[in-house]
C-alpha cells in the first residue's frame, strides 16, 4: 500500500513484527541515510539513531505521515518516548 509517497505493511506494523527497515522505505530516511545503499535494510534502533543524529538534514515539512509515525513509535519504543534532537 503507498500512502503520502511512503511505503507501509499495515498488517506487519500491527502486529509488531517490522524489526528491520529498508532504508528507502521512508524518503527522509533515505536522504539521512545518503551512504548506505537504498536497498539496505536497518534495524529501528539504528534508524532512530540516524534519525536522531541527522535531525538537522530531515524536512519536517515534508514527512509524510507514514514517516511521521514510524519516527513516533520507534522513538517510544526504542527512545524511551524521547526523539533526542
Amino acid at each position: 500500500m503507498i500512502l503520502s509517497g511512503c511505503y507501509i505493511d499495515a498488517a506487519f506494523w500491527r502486529m509488531g513484527l517490522v524489526m528491520a527497515i529498508k532504508i528507502d522505505r521512508y524518503p527522509q530516511l533515505r536522504i539521512i541515510a545518503w551512504n548506505r545503499h537504498e536497498d539496505d535494510f536497518i534495524t529501528e534502533e539504528e534508524a532512530l539513531a540516524l534519525y536522531e543524529r541527522n535531525w538537522v538534514y530531515v524536512d519536517q515539512d515534508h514527512l509524510c505521515v507514514d514517516e511521521r509515525a514510524f519516527i513516533d513509535r520507534i522513538a517510544d519504543k526504542h527512545g524511551n518516548g524521547v526523539l533526542n534532537v
